[in-house]
């Protein structure tokens, strides 16, 4: 039995929320307008919520959808219908060259399905020999792996060791004993390389500078005013200064020794003994303490920073201890420019860091002979290494000889027939191809618009529509039009006419197709409502062609039952949803149809509170057949 290429739909549109069903290869579904069956359709037709077979989708399948739109969008006129092409029933020379290269094509495909089914058996084994491989390798040298370990870095797995082994050049066996020595030395883990001491340069740009020089000199005011050289000429320059900053505010404007009123200019003379030569020179100072701190303390970082992570082997005590001494003195000379800020007429001198500094470097300079030697030892050992684990891997491919032999053998066999069949596969193709432009071309000649016509008229008569009727338009290959008795194109059809027609036109292009080489892609049908506005009599026929369309879908299932015959061709359409609300055209149709189990299913749309359902009802032919036996009469 075929199975059905919708496995699933999900409806989450209009009125349905998360309704999930599961048709067949022909499923009914009856309820009443505005249920919610139009929602059903459109979902199918757009392919929305669908679940396909595995490996398939809505791209392999061509939705073939009648409704109100099918209607609208194909008959907004009927002078420009476009032509239906189906075989016609001549030329049975070119139909037999074509049933004839069909069947080729057919046994081509089942050829091409054959060997793709072969070369995947063969890809099989070669994954299956793969495995076989890693493990005899893993197993093999499970002695070696444990006592060369530290050589076989990037290929501890079972895979990545025995591509190693397969691509090791010339393999060859080693003394293992003096292997080991080697492999000792060249992979010791505690040789490393460690980066070099940095030097502590000297500080040039604090050299020569004003605040430099400063330091040395008695820094007071010039002494233009009697206050000023008062002051001077008692050495309080600093005293003053200090004591004014901190006691003044709290004066009231008396001298705070003897409560006499201060002179209405003191604070002009008090501001003079301190001019702006002096308060240049205080500033000086301030900047050479801020440069100087920072460049002693980019040092200090340098000198503490080598100690991290240093070569182990260094004797670092020395080297410690005069960094100690360097900050200290660094710390001396930071406090006595503080005090120089703090009394500008003092005379201060810095701890000369100069010869410090010097045999620091000096220390340092015979750290990095030491770190350099050691450097160059450690990239020797990396050349040890690579040696090592070259020998290593010689041996070991030397050990596993046997099974390298065996998986080459036996990997080279099964890429050949691979790439064998691969070739008969592109080849099968390429033939495929040919295959189907001779068929098209054979079947232009043989494929006319005129059968869907002289069909459809048929129809029309048995219907007893005799006032108009589909011909071929004059000058235009391949289009109909619907024209009067008279052969004026109609107009103002009724809508059970024009539902009519297009229902049977739509019947031949589910047979057909509008190309005219008769290519058509398998194909999915949905039939919302096709008896709308139709008497009893037209309800019967349109009947009966749906349960035409519906054995043909079902000719899997339904071959070698009592009274069905297979169709002449194959049949495209592969699935087959029917909605309706009319009873007697419901019943009708599945009356008609044989009994097909698991592939005919029955659904009832409803809507309640605005909220539409789908479910199942029996799926037996008998079930529903009585079920609307009486709605029918």
């Amino acid at each position: 039995m075929r199975t059905s290429p919708i496995q699933k739909i999900t409806l989450n549109a209009a009125t349905f929320s998360g309704v999930s069903f599961m048709p067949t290869a022909v499923s009914f579904f009856y309820g009443g307008n505005g249920t919610g069956k139009s929602t059903i359709a459109s979902a199918v037709g757009r392919a929305e919520g669908l679940t396909f077979l595995p490996g398939k989708s809505a791209a392999d399948y061509s939705a073939l959808v009648f409704n109100q739109e099918f209607i609208a969008e194909n008959f907004r006129g009927y002078g420009n219908l476009k032509g239906v092409f189906t075989v016609g029933k001549h030329n049975a020379e070119i139909q037999s060259k074509i049933a004839q290269k069909s069947d080729e094509r057919a046994e081509l495909e089942r050829s091409t399905i054959e060997k793709t089914t072969q070369r995947e058996q063969k890809a099989s084994e070669k994954n299956a020999l793969a495995g076989f491989f890693q493990e005899s390798c893993w197993v093999g040298a499970k002695t070696l792996r444990e006592r060369f370990g530290a050589a076989l870095s990037g290929a501890k797995l079972k895979a990545s060791f025995a591509q190693k082994a397969l691509e090791t050049q010339n393999p060859q066996e080693h003394d293992e004993d003096a292997l080991a020595v080697l492999c000792d030395a060249a992979f010791d883990p505690r040789a490393a390389e460690y980066p070099e001491f940095r030097l502590v340069g000297e500080v040039i740009r604090l050299k020569g500078t004003r605040g430099n020089e400063l330091l040395a000199k008695v820094i007071t005011g010039s002494g233009g005013t009697e206050f000023s050289r008062f002051i001077n000429a008692i050495s309080a320059a600093d005293w003053v200064r200090a004591g004014h900053a901190r006691y003044a505010p709290l004066a009231g404007g008396k001298c705070p020794y003897c409560q006499e009123e201060l002179p209405d200019d003191f604070d002009a003379q008090f501001a003079g003994a301190f001019d702006g030569q002096y308060q240049a020179e205080v500033e000086a100072l301030k900047s050479f303490q801020s440069a100087y701190a920072g460049d002693m303390r980019e040092f200090i970082s340098v000198l503490r920073e080598n100690l991290q992570g240093a070569f182990p082997k260094l004797e670092l005590a020395e080297y410690k201890s005069k960094l100690e001494l360097f900050e200290q003195a660094v710390e001396v000379n930071l406090k006595r420019i503080a005090d120089k800020i703090k009394e500008p007429s003092q005379v201060i001198g810095l701890e000369n860091l100069k010869p410090l500094r010097a045999e620091l470097n000096g220390l340092i300079e015979g750290f990095n002979r030491q770190i350099r030697t050691s450097n160059a030892v450690v990239a020797a050992k990396r050349e040890k290494k690579a040696e090592c684990t070259q020998k290593v891997w010689q041996h070991i491919a030397h050990a596993l000889k046997s099974e390298l032999a065996y998986f080459r053998t036996n990997q080279n066999n099964l890429e050949g027939e691979i790439a064998v069949l691969s070739r008969q596969i592109s080849d099968g193709a390429e033939r495929f191809r040919v295959l189907d432009a001779e068929i098209s071309a054979l079947n232009k000649s043989v494929i006319s618009a005129a059968p869907a016509v002289e069909g459809i008229n048929g129809m029309l008569r048995d219907a007893d529509f005799s006032g108009f009727y589909l011909r071929p338009k004059a000058g235009k290959a391949s289009v109909y039009e619907v024209v009067r008795e008279d052969g004026s194109v109609a107009d103002n059809l009724s809508e059970g006419e024009r539902g009519f027609i297009a229902f049977f036109y739509f019947c031949h292009l589910v047979r057909g197709s509008f190309a005219d080489d008769g290519a058509a892609a398998d194909t999915i049908v949905v039939i919302d409502d096709p008896v709308s506005g139709l008497d009893d009599d037209t309800v019967s026929l349109v009947a009966d062609a749906v349960c035409r369309i519906a054995e043909d879908c079902l000719a899997d299932c339904l071959q070698g039952q009592d009274g069905f015959e297979l169709p002449a061709q194959a049949c495209r359409v592969k699935q087959l949803f029917v909605l309706t609300h009319n009873a007697r055209f419901y019943a009708e149709t599945i009356a008609a149809l044989p009994d097909a189990p698991n592939a005919v299913s029955h659904f009832t749309v409803t809507k309640e509170r605005n909220v539409s359902t789908v479910k199942m009802r029996d799926e037996s032919k008998a079930a529903n057949s009585g079920l609307w036996a009486a709605k029918r009469e």
